[in-house]
C-alpha cells in the first residue's frame, strides 16, 4: 500500500502537472463551453492548484467531500466550485436517503440541522432544505439532476428511487438509460413546482424578479407520464447503445464513433454532460 502511495500520489505529481498543463489549455481554448473538473474521489495534489491556475471549477457533491468530513458543507464551498446533492456517476438524493439509515439520521441532525429521527424518505420538505442550502452556497454553479429537483413534489417521486441513478461505475452492466417519466409540458404547466422552483432560486438570490418578468403563464393541462424505465432483469437480453462520447454533437440522434444511435424513437433520454 505505501509503495502504491509513493508511486501514484508522489513519484508521478511532476508527470500529472506537465500533462495537465499540456492539454488542459488546448481542451479549453478549443470550445466556448465553461469546462469543469470532475475532482472527485483520491485526486494528486497538484489537482487543486492546476484548476485554480487554470481557472477550472471544481465540483463538490455532498457525500463525497473534499477532506476527512463526511459530508461537505455548502456554505464553506469555494466560490470556482459547481455543487449539487448528486451528480450522474452516484445514486439520486432519494436513492441515497434510502441506502444507509445510521448516516441518513447523521445528515440529518448535523448538516440538515433536524431533530428526531430522519423520516425514512427523502420527502419534499427534505429535498427543499437540501437544495436550499446547496443555492445559498457560495460555488459560483449550483446544478441539480433533474431527479432530485422531482424530489420537490410527491406526485413526480412516486418511481423506485433506485430507478433514478443513471450510471453506476461499479456495474459494467449499468447502462445510461435513464428516462424522464413526467413530460417537461406537464412540468411547465405546474404552476405549485414552478413557484417552488422560483421560491428556492430567488431566495437563494441567483434571480430576482426581474429575470422572470418574461415569462408567460403557461397554459392547465393534466399530469401526462411516459413510459417508467424498464427494469435491469426485464432488459438484460435487450441491446442497449451506449454513450461512449457524452460530448459528442448534441447527442440528438446522430451516429456516434461507434456508429450507433444513443436517442431512438419514442423516448426521451436525459443528457448530463461533464466536461
Amino acid at each position: 500500500m505505501r509503495l502504491y502511495h509513493d508511486y501514484f500520489f508522489q513519484r508521478q505529481e511532476t508527470l500529472w502537472r506537465d500533462n495537465a498543463m499540456r492539454t488542459l489549455p488546448a481542451l479549453m481554448n478549443s470550445s466556448d463551453m465553461l469546462a469543469c473538473g470532475e475532482d472527485l474521489g483520491m485526486v494528486p495534489a497538484c489537482v487543486y492548484p492546476v484548476l485554480n491556475e487554470l481557472g477550472l471549477l471544481g465540483l463538490r457533491i455532498q457525500r463525497m467531500p473534499v477532506g476527512d468530513e463526511e459530508f461537505g458543507i455548502p456554505a464553506d464551498y469555494e466560490y470556482m466550485t459547481v455543487c449539487a446533492p448528486s451528480c450522474h456517476d452516484s445514486s439520486t438524493m432519494r436513492a441515497w436517503w434510502e441506502e444507509d439509515a445510521a448516516r441518513r439520521d447523521r445528515y440529518y441532525k448535523d448538516i440538515l440541522g433536524c431533530s428526531g429521527p430522519a423520516p425514512d424518505a427523502c420527502e419534499p420538505d427534505v429535498a427543499h432544505r437540501i437544495l436550499q442550502q446547496h443555492l445559498e452556497s457560495p460555488s459560483v454553479w449550483a446544478i441539480f439532476p433533474v431527479q432530485d429537483v422531482l424530489a420537490l413534489k410527491d406526485l413526480y417521486a412516486q418511481r423506485p428511487a433506485k430507478e433514478e441513478t443513471i450510471n453506476n461505475p461499479c456495474n459494467p452492466r449499468h447502462y445510461w438509460r435513464f428516462r424522464l417519466h413526467v413530460t417537461m409540458e406537464t412540468l411547465l404547466a405546474d404552476a405549485d413546482f414552478l413557484s417552488t422552483l422560483r421560491g428556492l432560486v430567488m431566495g437563494s438570490h441567483r434571480a430576482s424578479h426581474k429575470d422572470f418578468e418574461d415569462t408567460e403563464a403557461f397554459p392547465q393541462s393534466t399530469v401526462e407520464f411516459t413510459q417508467p424505465m424498464e427494469s435491469e432483469e426485464e432488459s438484460a437480453e435487450e441491446e442497449i447503445f451506449e454513450c461512449r462520447h457524452p460530448v459528442n454533437s448534441s447527442c440528438s440522434g446522430e451516429e456516434l464513433d461507434d456508429a450507433k444511435h444513443i436517442v431512438e424513437n419514442g423516448h426521451s433520454y436525459l443528457h448530463v454532460v461533464t466536461v
